[in-house]
């Protein structure tokens, strides 16, 4: 939050970034989530730091960064100074989803639109067109931030939205079915006896689909029995690089290998990848592992060859390609690299390595704290997260990873800032029985 309170002797202020409140009351000072710039006290109306004018305090609410309502305005806000604001219709103003609202009459939705004059952005609460309140139901909204909000569907009885604009047509009486495995791969939906995909700002209608018989192979291929589809278009699959084969002649083993005839597969590239004259029969799998941090690992080999994705190397003479990877692949498997950083998280086991929040991971035996090895030992049945930096468990304090020795596991919490604020980082905001500590888990004398 950007708001946050300082006490010292004789004074109390409330801050916004480096910008003191002058006259804000220090003990009714609130900030009005889910937004980090909307406050209130008892008697003003704050965004980011600014006092708002012209609004009910009491009955106002956030609902974004951005916007908020106190039942006769609506305010949309970009900047520190008051817009003009917008009148609402019977004081019916309610939020969906993440990214709809609505009043008695209208559906809107919340975008970031790019501006060329001034800031690069602005935040735009933009009226669906024709939608009709009454029968408008959100069918697919990904939990992402307003400015990359990825793939939303939503319906009317008359039309299918995408992103806040109506895209298709629909008979009110259809049954609409959601298709997903993986939506950064895109969203199919039934509708009727019709099947279209969408993904962000595209729709493409799939034509000819045996609607009964789809299922996923992977996250990227959806398969109706007779034709692979990968994005909404239809991928031809072609035996010895001429013959159409139908997908259902494909015997698809652990998603990314279909066997046909002497012909191998590999599914788990953008393109299909078709391996001719294999020996079938002989044809094993040695690894197939995906892992976040890791990368994938699909390897494979029959009599001659081995198949490591969609590359192909010859085992009699050996590949020195090949050899290389065969090298290299008992490293792959042991690396574990910290979600999304380049830190190698050595000893952790990838096998049952897992992040548990804010830095921290566990494998089987050990515990880590943004990829180092917390040396102290942990008790893996009561070890919790407590927040900035710090954990417990039964015995112990942990604070980035490292042992508070002077701490009492069983009273150490957290005081916490009032009225919901962050506090500055240099008040007293942890204790056990016996002393107070700061931010870095040191006692404060």
């Amino acid at each position: 939050m950007n708001y946050y309170h300082i006490k010292t002797k004789g004074s109390k202020q409330i801050h916004y970034d480096n910008l003191a409140l002058a006259n804000a009351d220090y003990e009714s000072f609130k900030t009005l989530l889910p937004s980090d710039d909307f406050a209130k006290d008892k008697s003003n109306l704050y965004f980011k730091g600014h006092i708002l004018t012209g609004l009910d305090s009491k009955r106002f609410k956030a609902y974004s960064n951005y916007l908020g309502s106190d039942g006769v305005h609506l305010v949309l806000l970009n900047s520190t100074k008051n817009p003009p604001f917008e009148k609402m219709s019977k004081k019916a103003f309610q939020k969906i989803s993440r990214h709809y609202f609505k009043d008695d009459s209208n559906i809107y939705f919340l975008r970031v639109k790019d501006v060329s004059n001034g800031p690069m952005t602005r935040t735009v609460l933009q009226r669906v067109k024709g939608a009709k309140t009454k029968y408008f139901k959100v069918l697919f909204e990904e939990d992402r931030p307003i400015d990359d909000p990825g793939t939303i569907i939503s319906r009317d009885n008359n039309n299918i939205y995408l992103g806040g604009k109506a895209v298709l047509k629909i008979d009110p009486k259809s049954r609409i079915r959601i298709i997903k495995r993986n939506p950064a791969f895109g969203v199919y939906l039934v509708i009727g006896k019709q099947l279209h995909y969408f993904n962000k700002m595209t729709h493409v209608q799939v034509k000819k689909t045996v609607i009964k018989h789809l299922k996923y192979i992977n996250d990227a291929f959806l398969s109706d029995g007779i034709s692979l589809f990968k994005a909404g278009q239809r991928v031809p699959l072609k035996y010895k690089g001429s013959q159409t084969i139908k997908a259902n002649s494909l015997k698809v083993l652990e998603e990314v290998w279909g066997i046909h005839k002497d012909s191998v597969f590999y599914l788990g590239h953008a393109k299909i990848e078709e391996f001719a004259g294999v020996n079938t029969i002989s044809f094993k799998i040695l690894r197939n592992y995906c892992k976040h941090g890791i990368g994938c690992i699909h390897l494979a080999r029959d009599t001659k060859n081995y198949f490591y994705g969609p590359k192909k190397y010859s085992i009699k003479p050996l590949d020195p390609n090949m050899k290389y990877v065969l090298e290299k692949l008992p490293d792959l498997r042991r690396a574990v690299f910290y979600p999304g950083t380049a830190i190698q998280v050595k000893e952790a086991d990838p096998e049952t390595y897992k992040v548990i929040e804010e830095g921290y991971a566990k494998d089987n035996k050990n515990f880590f704290y943004y990829g180092k090895k917390i040396v102290s030992k942990v008790n893996a049945k009561t070890f919790r997260v407590i927040g900035y930096g710090f954990a417990k468990d039964a015995q112990k304090v942990y604070v980035n990873g490292q042992w508070i020795k002077q701490a009492d596991a069983k009273t150490f919490k957290r005081i916490p800032p009032k009225f919901g604020l962050h506090s500055h980082s240099s008040e007293k905001i942890w204790r056990d029985k016996n002393h107070r500590f700061d931010q870095n888990g040191k006692v404060i004398h």
